[in-house]
């Protein structure tokens, strides 16, 4: 049995509706408050086990009154705690406004997830944290150096890097060298990149994969994802372009949207979860856009994450329009 391992960050969300965004110095009214399990490491490997990983998880959680629902809620999805670190005080909190568009803004509060450190990671490898793991998730909301480290080692042992690099300050070209798949926004890519995609989006994925990754994926919300890698590195489903490069466009799928809100989580631990169980990088890519096409059509975080069956049937209705 293989493992996707999560190194990254367990919060609470308290989560605030609001009709639209407040202004600098603007004081709004919101519509009710909602507590939530999320995080972007937790909702990356929730995603992945809903979509049918056996998953994995490194992260950290204080003893605040948080931390029991946090726990339990890893544990329903089925996903290995043992490597969770506990901490005196507060857990990582993050509080997201969400206005009636679906669109998101997100303050994060470390907690414990800031407490982390490349020790304590170091001797959770030697204590067999990495046995059994193909995939390696990573995200930026813990200590820089523990993600780092973290994909240094798993790159050393031939595990599949997939790095999300988010929020993407701290993170340089450099990391890219031990990533096998890159996933980023606009606003990421141009912020390692700087060079926006609206202006030369070929431009951006070919200083990405001269940095080191060996695939790009590039989401672009409501428009879809384009996936990229070095010559034929789409195993022949891409079109190569003038720069020798395999490019494959990903339509969104046309739901009605509430809630962005771990939609890019969601993309990336289903993403992970289908290329584990070795679905060619179009089915992959697919499946993972469903799966985010679901969660966006609910309000929250790891609660609007879907289940493999529920992906699975939003792909058999597309395919039969």
């Amino acid at each position: 049995m293989s493992y996707i391992s999560v190194v990254g960050s367990i919060n609470i969300d308290v989560v605030l509706r609001v009709r639209r965004h407040p202004r600098p110095g603007e004081t709004i009214h919101g519509h009710g408050v909602v507590y939530q399990p999320g995080g972007k490491g937790a909702n990356q490997a929730v995603a992945a086990a809903r979509a049918g990983a056996n998953v994995r998880m490194y992260g950290a959680l204080g003893n605040d009154e948080f931390a029991n629902t946090l726990n339990a809620a890893l544990r329903r999805d089925g996903i290995d705690i043992a490597y969770v670190q506990a901490f005196e005080g507060e857990s990582g909190i993050a509080f997201v406004s969400v206005d009636e568009l679906g669109e998101n803004t997100i303050i994060v509060a470390a907690g414990a997830n800031g407490r982390l450190t490349t020790e304590m990671l170091r001797e959770a490898v030697n204590n067999g944290m990495f046995s059994g793991v193909d995939t390696l998730l990573v995200q930026n909301e813990i200590p820089a150096d523990v993600s780092l480290y973290a994909m240094q080692t798993a790159h050393a042992a031939g595990i599949h890097v997939i790095l999300n690099p988010a929020p993407v300050a701290g993170v340089s070209l450099d990391w890219l060298m031990y990533v096998d798949t890159l996933v980023v926004n606009e606003t990421e890519a141009e912020a390692l990149t700087g060079i926006a995609p609206t202006t030369d989006i070929e431009a951006v994925i070919a200083s990405l994969l001269e940095a080191g990754a060996r695939e790009v994926i590039i989401t672009l919300g409501t428009k879809g994802a384009v996936y990229a890698a070095p010559g034929d590195g789409g195993g022949g489903q891409g079109a190569l372009n003038s720069n020798g490069m395999t490019l494959i466009f990903q339509p969104s799928f046309q739901v009605n949207a509430l809630d962005s809100t771990a939609a890019g989580d969601t993309f990336v631990g289903a993403f992970a979860a289908a290329r584990s169980e070795e679905m060619d990088i179009r089915q992959a890519l697919r499946f993972a856009s469903a799966a985010a096409a679901v969660t966006v059509t609910r309000n929250g975080a790891q609660n609007a994450i879907p289940t493999r069956r529920e992906i699975d049937s939003l792909l058999v209705g597309e395919s039969t329009h």
